[in-house]
């Protein structure tokens, strides 16, 4: 025993061991407090209005909850309508203020929760398909919980830290030698090693789940642990009758024994080679090699940590991917039964019996194939470390300045300069991104030799020369069965100069279907700036961190046109007013005294329909001057182009056109 103590004294006050663990909890938790954001976006936004609902018709699905959510999702869409109109006849002087307020408070405590009814609605659509065993549930909780399904590197490098040098370290001082000196000085030595590194491995794989448990429950809550798993959309397919709360304790079982395999892996390792740097690749050769080169059904079958660290893929049952043409199913994902798992846990049990029993007996028993390979295996690992450096680097891509310019969503398929203006197609043979430069011939600006096989999205963003589009692309049947974690789709926002034509990558993110990055299908248009990217989608504009990719839905009511001036988000608000979101402060403010139907930005003032005068047009210089009318017509819909106005009058199907001013294009 005393021995014993004197290895845990060794290895976490002599070599600051407790320092090394305090550092990576620190930084577990600082990436958990940046980076983390909810799988359910819309629901965090609009929380209170979702709790609201929700409160009433939580847990299993009944009649009498179906026909609540049925009708309450209907008053909701109508009284939001009903408001909309009630301000646009107020505006126009059908009716007086009075009368508006009546009406909007009548409509009122439908229509400011219907985004929060618009959120529990899809979810009910998921709970009905199967009410037994989908219940309704507050997801985020359990979610950010239960589904992080990738292999945490940082426990396994920590892991690599401490135990390591607990070997090899003595090894190189000579201890062992002196160890076998004393009485049971060689079962001392590795018996007590080994003991010491699997129970640290699950001891802190035990504090980093609990920690885990703790952020989840500070920052969302976890309710109702006696629900089913498969009220999470995540684990639709689960075939097993288990809670949420007792999937939480199953996963942190698994992810304990998978610790507990990887230490007696690492101790194994570190006996074999005796060097820190062979020993160090070696374990993340067995480990690395399989998540970045194995399917997952694959992993999840294999008598190895990696499997048991991940842990979540023995919950999942089949996962299946239909093809959107010819309706053929291909299992992407194939369950782990019962039979087969009981199969791996004896298997992996005598990997690491075997693997103990090694490194009890290494000193009494010396292996010729140490005394022969080691110096070979040293500088083979010397060796090979730098070229793995090597192939993995990126170099720094020499990207040009970011000048921020107009962006109107209504004419986001449209990028105009001096010499050059940019069309957007997706569709057709001629699908792409077009440039015409000085009245030469058009070319397509996507120069990838896999474009026919890419989506082009219709819609881009310029500035200052350079011309961004959205650019995605479906992994085909073989891709799929070789890896579900590089996603089914993945899509990437690209950036060409239009004087080199030189591409690069601005932001890109691979995604799974259902997954938290399924908005992405419907992205009608984007901007950006050095910080961030917004993608405004049919029903909400998305504001993503290009640095950690941490998502937020903006509280923008999507009514019509969205521009960008380089700093403030414009939108028409839902009592039709022209409004301004700071994306530096987050401040809202209204601008002027403007009620708009329609409106388009410019780098000199807005272009709008004015409620309060028969939606004639009217242009505000934002100078602080009188807004002045253009137009003297009902106004329909407007947008521009390049240098020239285009709209459309009432009762006329006729486009109308106003050239502007240069310095207004």
């Amino acid at each position: 025993m005393r021995a014993f103590l004197f290895e845990w004294k060794k290895l976490l006050i002599c070599r600051r061991g407790w320092l090394i663990i305090l550092s990576v909890f620190v930084i577990k938790l600082g990436y958990l407090l940046i980076a983390d954001s909810p799988e359910f976006a819309n629901i965090e936004l609009y929380r209170n209005d979702y709790i609201y609902y929700m409160q009433n018709v939580e847990g299993r699905l009944t009649g009498e909850k179906i026909n609540y959510i049925e009708e309450t999702a209907s008053r909701s869409a109508a009284a939001k309508s009903e408001i909309a109109q009630s301000y646009s006849d107020f505006y126009a002087g059908n009716i007086s203020e009075g009368e508006c307020d009546r009406q909007v408070l009548k409509q009122q405590d439908f229509a400011v929760r219907y985004k929060g009814m618009n959120a529990l609605y899809e979810q009910y659509l998921y709970a009905r398909q199967q009410p037994e065993c989908r219940y309704i549930v507050y997801p985020n909780g359990w979610a950010a919980l239960l589904q992080n399904d990738e292999l945490d590197l940082l426990f396994v490098l920590t892991l690599l830290v401490l135990l390591i040098p607990m070997f090899c370290n003595e090894y190189l001082c000579r201890m062992d030698c002196l160890a076998i000196t004393t009485v049971n000085g060689s079962r001392n030595f590795e018996v007590h090693k080994s003991a010491v590194s699997v129970i640290l491995a699950m001891l802190l794989s035990l504090a980093f789940t609990i920690g885990h448990l703790v952020f989840c429950i500070i920052k969302y809550g976890l309710p109702h642990t006696e629900y089913p798993l498969q009220s999470l959309v995540y684990f639709s397919s689960c075939p097993y009758p288990v809670s949420l709360g007792q999937t939480f304790w199953i996963l942190a079982f698994l992810r304990m024994f998978g610790a507990a395999f990887l230490a007696a892996l690492i101790c194994f390792a570190a006996v074999l080679t005796r060097r820190n740097a062979a020993s160090c690749l070696l374990v993340l050769c067995v480990v690395g090699i399989p998540f970045i080169s194995f399917s997952d059904s694959l992993q999840y079958r294999l008598p190895m940590p990696l499997g048991f660290l991940r842990a979540v893929g023995y919950l999942l049952g089949n996962e299946v991917m239909a093809d959107s043409v010819t309706g053929e199913e291909t299992v992407i994902f194939s369950q782990v039964s019962a039979v087969q798992f009981l199969y791996l846990c004896v298997v992996s049990l005598i990997i690491i019996f075997w693997c103990s029993l090694f490194v009890c007996r290494r000193n009494r028993n010396k292996i010729v194939l140490y005394k022969t390979y080691q110096k070979r295996g040293s500088r083979l690992a010397v060796f090979l470390f730098p070229c793995f450096l090597f192939l993995s680097g990126c170099g720094k891509t020499s990207v040009p300045k970011e000048i921020q310019v107009i962006y109107n969503s209504t004419s986001s398929d449209f990028y105009q300069d001096d010499n050059f203006f940019v069309k957007a197609v997706d569709q057709g043979e001629n699908a792409g991104i077009w440039m015409q430069k000085n009245n030469e011939e058009m070319i397509n600006m996507v120069r990838s030799p896999f474009r026919s096989e890419q989506i082009c999205a219709n819609c881009i963003y310029g500035s200052d020369g350079i011309v961004y589009y959205i650019s995605s692309y479906s992994e085909d049947d073989s891709n799929v069965r070789l890896s579900r974690r590089e996603g089914k789709m993945k899509v990437c926002v690209l950036g060409i100069s239009v004087d080199s034509m030189e591409e690069f990558c601005k932001f890109e993110v691979s995604y799974q279907k259902n997954s938290e990055w399924s908005f992405l299908n419907f992205v009608t248009g984007f901007f950006m700036n050095k910080k961030n990217i917004w993608f405004v989608t049919d029903d909400a504009v998305w504001q993503i961190d290009l640095f950690t990719h941490k998502k937020e839905v903006l509280d923008i009511p999507l009514n019509g046109n969205i521009s960008y001036d380089g700093r403030r988000i414009y939108y028409i608000d839902d009592e039709m007013r022209l409004s301004e979101y700071d994306t530096e402060t987050g401040r809202v403010d209204k601008v002027g005294n403007i009620a708009a139907g329609v409106y388009v930005l410019t780098p000199n003032g807005i272009y709008f329909s004015n409620l309060r005068d028969q939606n004639h047009m009217y242009f505000d210089r934002r100078d602080g001057s009188e807004v002045q009318m253009i137009v003297e017509k009902n106004i329909t819909s407007v947008e521009i182009e390049g240098g020239v106005l285009q709209y459309y009058v009432s009762g006329d199907d006729s486009v109308h056109i106003m050239k502007l001013a240069e310095d207004d294009k």
